[in-house]
């Protein structure tokens, strides 16, 4: 990854059984019709529905590629990637959010689902996004946000 181009980060908050892996696959696969190269990611732990894939509740797939760490997910990402979608994101560790400012000050949009501060059982999807105040206000207030790398 290279010099900041213009990258940034989306979230997609809310509840359980909101939608949110539906609608990060929604973003990603406009993304592969505008020809643009994507990289998906999500947790090893996340082995509802499949292995290598994101899965909605409505049967939508997206092929995925499970890691366990966010250092895991930062060497795999691809040189050439526009778009990497990562799902299930407060399930990675604490390095997840340098790794998102990274992809996003590389010029990489980066697309995220998470669980909402304010849903039960996690209160917080990931404490470490806490100091970032952009990101904690797109999660507080769970609507789509778009957030530019840092400058």
């Amino acid at each position: 990854m290279d010099s900041h181009r213009g990258g940034w980060i989306e979230i997609i908050a809310g509840g359980m059984f909101s939608g949110k892996s539906e609608e990060l696959i929604r973003r990603l696969r406009r993304a592969v019709i505008a020809r643009q190269r994507v990289q998906v990611f999500k947790p090893l732990i996340d082995d509802r529905f499949a292995t290598d894939e994101v899965v909605s509740r409505d049967d939508r797939r997206l092929k995925a590629t499970c890691v366990a760490t966010s250092a895991e997910l930062r060497a795999r990402v691809e040189i050439g990637v526009q778009v990497v979608g990562i799902d299930e994101v407060q399930f990675f560790d604490d390095g997840v959010v340098e790794v998102c400012m990274q992809l996003a000050d590389a010029g990489i949009r980066t697309h995220l689902a998470t669980a909402n501060a304010a849903a039960p059982p996690l209160q917080v999807p990931h404490p470490a996004w806490l100091s970032e105040r952009k990101v904690r206000q797109a999660l507080k207030d769970s609507s789509k946000k778009k957030l530019f790398g840092r400058h």
